[in-house]
């Protein structure tokens, strides 16, 4: 009865060891997270000359936090500059390489008024020439980011009065064709000071043209950008500038000519054809230049905003978004040049 006792107990002791081993090992596993990032919106919409960033879509993961998560967003279909809806495809992986990926309509919208402003006087302030003409359109002009010039959609409290020297307060109103209204209270001064006049002129005729100008660069810049970052993901291919597959000038090339502007073909003759920018004014659009071992300036990408770029790396990675600040390129950054 002993032996047979001590023999249970033995079982017994050995099925409670293997017991705990077998706990042990569970326990010793590690916790594999197989949930995906959840891409929470359907629809949403940007401004008139801007792209969506990953923020806006609203992704979130039940272990890691937002800046641990790799978000693609697929804009070849995305135009920043038509008021038009788009499918844009959104790509979110967490650091255990679980993915989800949804298909988001994207609206762009024109929420900017048009801007009121003198062509001869500065601020709310328009010099009228005593006798001139009093057709508003020659003293004021109304632009806008969309639609270009509505000054002939200008609409006035009063009508205009050049017979008689003095000041004269007159209301504007003008709208866009996205319903965005401006509302400008001018004063109208009337003189015949031809001194002033003239001088007010010309100031105001260079200003004019500048800010005009450089709407239209910030445009093209925008454009430049948001064509960098469509092509994320394309391929690495020697002498390409693509669609699909580009070599690192090649890039760059094809996002200026996207834009409307014209620069040379290789990264050595665009840097020695865009005007210097120092680091900390880069704009988005701007080229960024590097130095490789064979060359004193051999590598170009496209600047995208917040320290990051877009360039045709090498074969391996093709086009991707990297920091100006990583070890390489903070090593052999040459310098960049605005288009």
């Amino acid at each position: 009865m002993k032996h047979s006792s001590a023999k249970k107990m033995a079982k017994t002791a050995l099925v409670s060891g293997v017991l705990s081993c077998m706990l042990v090992t569970v326990a010793g596993f590690t916790y594999k997270n197989l949930n995906a990032p959840i891409i929470d919106v359907d629809e949403m919409s940007v401004l008139y000359g801007e792209t969506p960033e990953a923020t806006d879509f609203l992704i979130t993961d039940d272990e890691d936090d937002f800046e641990d998560l790799n978000v693609v967003i697929d804009l070849s279909n995305f135009n920043a500059y038509e008021l038009a809806t788009s499918s844009v495809e959104v790509t979110a992986t967490d650091t255990d390489g679980n993915s989800s990926t949804k298909t988001v309509a994207v609206t762009v919208v024109d929420k900017q008024a048009p801007a009121v402003y003198p062509v001869v006087g500065e601020d709310n302030t328009a010099y009228v020439k005593l006798g001139g003409d009093t057709e508003l359109g020659n003293y004021v002009k109304a632009y806008d980011d969309v639609d270009g010039d509505l000054t002939s959609y200008i609409e006035a409290s009063d009508d205009l009065d050049t017979s008689k020297a003095g000041k004269q307060t007159i209301t504007l109103n003008v709208t866009d064709n996205s319903g965005n209204e401006a509302e400008e209270e001018f004063t109208f001064v009337v003189t015949d000071d031809e001194s002033l006049l003239n001088k007010t002129t010309a100031t105001t005729a260079v200003a004019v043209k500048s800010s005009k100008l450089a709407v239209h660069s910030a445009k093209k810049a925008k454009k430049v950008a948001s064509t960098a970052i469509s092509r994320i993901g394309c391929k690495y291919r020697s002498g390409k500038t693509g669609p699909n597959a580009f070599d690192c000038s090649g890039l760059t090339y094809y996002c200026a000519k996207k834009a409307g502007i014209s620069i040379p073909r290789t990264a050595c003759a665009q840097y020695n054809a865009t005007t210097r920018v120092s680091k900390s004014k880069l704009r988005a659009g701007d080229l960024v230049f590097f130095s490789n071992s064979s060359s004193s300036l051999g590598h170009a990408g496209v600047y995208v905003g917040n320290g990051y770029f877009v360039h045709a790396a090498i074969t391996k990675y093709g086009v991707i978004k990297s920091k100006l600040s990583g070890k390489w390129y903070k090593k052999h950054y040459v310098g960049a040049g605005r288009i």
